[in-house]
């Protein structure tokens, strides 16, 4: 056959090969303003260790370091019967769960709401009664006619919180597209409570937790080996187990130093005090 010849070798210039010269130019100019070198990210690592020991001492830092007051790990052998609420910035998920005998293991059911995008700029008294009505609705639909004892419930709220105790916290700022008006600085359970006494659902709120401490607990529950729980989401964060003694910012209360408590990074932050990222950050 007329034409036919040695097999072209394949060409490794891809779609660059009839670029211009001064846009291959521009191309490695931008690439390089992408590039982090291993002394840089040294640096960064350097400047994000010493923001997060920052939040752990009484002065503070970019990083708050939230104690959460979830003290030592789970044994995975707790029984007994709870609820679960999760407020994302999308969904309201309720769920039940049932801890047995046998270690490590657990049955659930659940049901997913969807979060109205109204709510998120309206008011608290509408923002806590629809909770409360997806709470009724849940308990209403998987225990129709039964006489319920309060109970229990553990409140994943995923959003920067200042705790004292355990079931309750301060509202640190609105993340996640919420912007409701007198509500950041205050305490998010009396008004949550107040919805759910109104309606009378027999729930007993026990805990309010960052979404990263209910990774953290949940998963050690079924994995002693568990050491961080970490979120990969609209936004990134997490939390670990620290030992009392190490948090400064605890020293006033004369804890045992060596007691366990979850804390809560909230390092979204971390680039807030000075830079250590590369111009493009």
């Amino acid at each position: 056959m007329v034409g036919l010849g040695p097999k072209r070798k394949p060409s490794r210039k891809g779609s660059m090969a009839d670029m211009p010269g001064s846009m291959v130019e521009e191309i490695k100019r931008l690439e390089q303003l992408f590039t982090v070198d291993t002394k840089k990210l040294k640096a960064i690592t350097d400047h994000f260790i010493s923001e997060l020991d920052k939040g752990l001492s009484k002065e503070g830092g970019s990083i708050p370091m939230n104690p959460t007051w979830c003290m030592g790990f789970p044994t995975g052998y707790e029984t007994g019967t709870f609820l679960a609420l999760d407020m994302g910035g999308t969904n309201l998920r309720v769920c039940e769960i049932n801890l047995p005998e046998e270690k490590g293991e657990f049955d659930i059911i659940q049901s997913k709401y969807r979060m109205p995008e109204e709510l998120k700029t309206g008011n608290a008294d509408e923002l806590w009664g629809y909770v409360a009505d997806c709470l009724q609705q849940f308990i209403e639909y998987h225990h129709e006619g039964e006489k319920l004892d309060k109970l229990p419930l553990g409140f994943t709220f995923s959003y920067p919180a200042t705790q004292e105790y355990i079931d309750h916290g301060i509202l640190q700022r609105w993340t996640k597209g919420f912007d409701i008006d007198g509500v950041e600085g205050k305490d998010v359970v009396p008004p949550f409570e107040a919805a759910l006494e109104e309606r009378g659902v027999p729930i007993k709120l026990t805990a309010l937790i960052n979404d990263t401490t209910g990774t953290l607990i949940a998963s050690a529950y079924t994995d002693s080996e568990m050491k961080i729980g970490c979120i990969f989401g609209t936004g990134c964060n997490a939390a670990y187990m620290e030992t009392c003694g190490n948090v400064g910012k605890l020293a006033h209360m004369n804890l045992d130093p060596d007691l366990e408590i979850a804390i809560n990074c909230e390092w979204g932050a971390c680039n807030a005090g000075p830079r250590a990222l590369t111009s493009m950050a």
